[in-house]
C-alpha cells in the first residue's frame, strides 16, 4: 500500500509539474504573441497587425476607411521637453484615439514615431467625416507636463474603400499620401485622398530622378536676372536663378521637390560654386563684376558646413565677399530659428550681405527686420501685381519708406511695364528687377550689358 501511495503521489506530482509547465508555456506563448502584435510604449497594435487586419477586411468586401494621424510638432516636443514628455504625449493621444474608435469595431495601431493608423469598419463617407471632426476636437486639448500645459494638434490623411485600393499596401499608401498633403497645409489639417495625389506622386518621383541625374552629370545651368538702379537705370547686380539644362521641368516644379529631399544641400552648393566661378571668369575676361544674389532655402539649414564651403569657394576663386549676396526668406525662422541666427552671424562675420526676399508675403516681416542683419529687402512680385495701381500704391510707398527709415535698401521685383517702373521711381525705390528691363539671361549676355538700361525691354 505504501508503495502504491508513493507511486500515486509521484504521478500526481509529475502531473502538477507538467500542468505548471504547460501553463507557463501557454503564458509565455501568449506574451510572445502579444509582444509580436502590440507596440511596447502605447500598447496599441503595431504595423504588422494593422496590415493583417486590413488585408482581412479588404478580402471580406466590407466598407472601411483608413486614417493616418500625425502629431503636429512632435519633434520639437521631444527636443525641448525631453523624450519622457514625448512618450507621455504619444500615450495620451493613443488613449484618445482608442476610445474614439471603439464604436466602429475597428482598430488603432502605432505605425511608427508619432504616426497612428486608424481602421474603421462598415462606414459611409459621412460617418468618416463626422468621426474625424469629433476626433480632432478630442485630440486638441491641453496636456499637462509639470506646471505647464501644452496644446496638442494632429493632421489626418483619409482614404475610403471607394478609392479602389486593391491591397492593404495601396490603402495605406493612399492614406499616407493624403496625410503628407495635410501636413504641408499646416497644423490641424485634414485631407482626403484623391487620384490627383497619385499622379502628383508620379511626377514628383520623375522630378527627383531628373534632379539626381543633374547632380551627377552637371545638368544645371544658371541664368542671371539683372537688377538696375531705379533712378539712373544703371546695371547694379543680378540674381542667380537655377535651371535644368534639358528644360525637363520648370523651377517652380523642381525646387519644391529638391527642398523636400537632401538634394537641396547638394544643389545649394552647386549653385554657389557656379556663381563664384562665374564671377571669377568675368573678372578674368576683364569685365567689371557686380554683386550676384544667391537664393538660400530654409531647408539648407541642414547643411551645417555651408558657410565654410562658401568661404572655400571665395578663397579658391579670389572673389571678395561683397560680390556675393545671400537671399533668405521668412521660412528660415519657422524652420529653425537658432540655426538661422547662427547662419546670419557667420555670414555677417564674413562680410556677406543678406537680403530678405519675398517681403510682404508673410506675417512677421517687420518684426524680423528689427533683429536680422539684412542690408536689403525685396518686395515680391505678388505685392506689385496687387498694389501697384492708382488705388493701392500708397501701400508700396509705405513699405519703401519703412525700409529707408531702417537704413535698408529695397529692391522691387516683378516690374513688367513702363508705368510700374515710373511709379517705383517716383516712390524712390532703390533697385528694380523684372521683365521690363530683362528676363533672366546667360552669363555671356550679362557681359554685353551696357548702361543706361532704362526702357530696354527683353534684352
Amino acid at each position: 500500500n505504501n508503495k502504491l501511495r508513493k507511486a500515486e503521489n509521484d504521478l500526481l506530482r509529475q502531473y502538477e509539474e507538467k500542468k505548471l509547465y504547460v501553463d507557463f508555456l501557454e503564458r509565455k506563448e501568449a506574451q510572445i504573441k502579444y509582444q509580436a502584435e502590440h507596440d511596447g510604449l502605447t500598447k496599441l497594435y503595431n504595423r504588422h497587425t494593422a496590415i493583417h487586419f486590413l488585408e482581412e477586411l479588404i478580402r471580406s468586401g466590407s466598407s472601411y476607411a483608413v486614417i493616418g494621424v500625425d502629431i503636429d510638432d512632435f519633434k520639437s516636443f521631444n527636443e525641448t521637453m525631453g523624450h519622457m514628455y514625448g512618450d507621455m504625449v504619444l500615450c495620451n493621444v493613443a488613449d484618445i484615439i482608442t476610445d474614439s474608435v471603439v464604436q466602429y469595431h475597428g482598430m488603432v495601431a502605432r505605425f511608427g514615431g508619432d504616426e497612428f493608423l486608424l481602421i474603421i469598419c462598415d462606414v459611409t463617407s459621412q460617418d468618416v467625416a463626422d468621426y474625424v471632426h469629433r476626433l480632432r476636437d478630442k485630440v486638441i486639448c491641453p496636456i499637462r507636463f509639470g506646471e505647464e500645459y501644452h496644446n496638442i494638434t494632429c493632421c489626418a490623411g483619409i482614404m475610403l474603400s471607394t478609392d479602389s485600393a486593391q491591397t492593404s499596401a495601396e490603402a495605406i499608401a493612399y492614406a499616407d499620401l493624403a496625410l503628407n498633403v495635410a501636413k504641408q497645409q499646416g497644423k490641424d489639417s485634414m485631407v482626403y485622398y484623391n487620384e490627383k495625389m497619385r499622379s502628383d506622386l508620379d511626377i514628383k518621383y520623375n522630378i527627383g530622378k531628373s534632379l539626381e541625374k543633374a547632380c551627377l552629370n552637371d545638368g544645371f545651368i544658371i541664368r542671371y536676372q539683372p537688377q538696375v538702379d531705379a533712378m539712373t537705370g544703371e546695371f547694379v547686380g543680378c540674381e542667380a536663378l537655377l535651371r535644368l539644362k534639358d528644360n525637363s521641368f520648370f523651377p517652380g516644379e523642381f525646387i519644391p521637390v529638391a527642398e523636400q529631399s537632401e538634394l537641396i544641400i547638394q544643389i545649394g552648393r552647386i549653385v554657389t560654386e557656379k556663381v563664384v566661378r562665374q564671377l571669377y571668369e568675368w573678372k578674368l575676361h576683364g569685365r567689371k563684376i557686380y554683386p550676384v544674389a544667391i537664393n538660400y532655402s530654409s531647408k539648407q539649414l541642414r547643411d551645417e558646413e555651408y558657410v565654410s564651403f562658401l568661404q572655400e569657394m571665395l578663397d579658391k576663386y579670389e572673389i571678395p565677399p561683397e560680390y556675393v549676396e545671400i537671399e533668405i526668406t521668412e521660412g528660415m525662422f519657422l524652420e529653425n530659428s537658432k540655426a538661422a541666427i547662427r547662419l546670419f552671424d557667420d555670414l555677417t562675420a564674413m562680410h556677406i550681405k543678406l537680403a530678405l526676399d519675398d517681403f510682404g508675403t508673410g506675417y512677421s516681416s517687420i518684426n524680423y527686420l528689427t533683429y536680422v542683419p539684412v542690408s536689403k529687402i525685396k518686395i515680391d512680385k505678388t505685392i506689385v501685381d496687387n498694389f501697384l495701381n492708382d488705388e493701392k500704391e500708397d501701400f508700396i510707398g509705405h513699405l519703401i519708406g519703412l525700409a529707408h527709415s531702417l537704413h535698408l535698401k529695397i529692391t522691387v521685383e516683378g516690374i513688367e511695364t513702363k508705368d510700374q517702373y515710373e511709379r517705383i521711381k517716383k516712390m524712390e525705390g532703390d533697385n528694380i528687377q523684372g521683365y521690363y528691363f530683362s528676363k533672366p539671361i546667360t552669363a555671356e549676355e550679362i557681359e554685353e550689358l551696357s548702361n543706361p538700361m532704362v526702357g530696354c525691354e527683353n534684352l
